[in-house]
């Protein structure tokens, strides 16, 4: 459905934390995006599909996973939460196959725009280009810095980190996927959850 002002208002709020929107692209915006409203368990991305949309979360949560040959059941990849901006590589913005899922956990609000409107956008406009960049950037300096953290913190402190952020996932996902995201086996995320209480 077409977006509500309220929620326009809101998203711009949210992108002029990344750069100043001038009149001209918000009222573009406002043409182009849509809301769309999920239950939690719903796929809004499946394996091998192309994605046609890519999404802002104005509130809710949502895990990419992935399933292999080789390995006993969903890998999950990430996390998302509100304010966070929702797309895999490759997907959307290289318009390639989807490598995984994306699996809404909560009863969810999202912002949306589809791949043609985006594209169109960014041909004609370079404010809209410089934008998608920067929403880009900051996905991949999370993820920059999540890698990071496997590879510098053990596994208590990485649990530790992630409850102090996001104490909320933890009765939102499952012990498994929360394990398997901190590098992490399942009982020795009951172990740490447990010392906890």
């Amino acid at each position: 459905m077409a977006v509500e002002r309220q929620t326009f208002d809101y998203l711009t709020e949210l992108l002029v934390h990344f750069m100043p929107i001038s009149f001209s692209l918000q009222e573009k915006l406002k043409l182009i995006i849509f809301e769309e409203h999920h239950l939690g368990g719903t796929y809004i991305l499946n394996n091998r599909e192309i994605p046609i949309k890519s999404w802002i979360i104005i509130k809710g949560s949502a895990r990419e996973f992935k399933t292999t040959k080789d390995y006993v059941g969903e890998q999950t990849q990430w996390f998302w939460f509100e304010n966070e901006f929702i797309y895999t590589t490759p997907g959307f913005f290289s318009q390639q196959p989807a490598e995984s899922y994306i699996e809404i956990l909560e009863d969810s609000h999202l912002v949306c725009i589809d791949f043609q409107s985006f594209y169109s956008l960014k041909k004609t406009d370079p404010e809209a280009e410089r934008l998608s960049e920067l929403l880009r950037d900051q996905n991949q300096r999370m993820i920059n810095k999540y890698l990071n953290q496997l590879r510098t913190l053990n596994g208590k402190a990485r649990y530790e980190l992630l409850f102090k952020v996001h104490p909320k996932l933890f009765n939102l996902a499952k012990q498994k996927d929360i394990a398997y995201f901190l590098g992490i086996v399942p009982d020795t995320l009951g172990k740490l959850r447990k010392n906890e209480k």
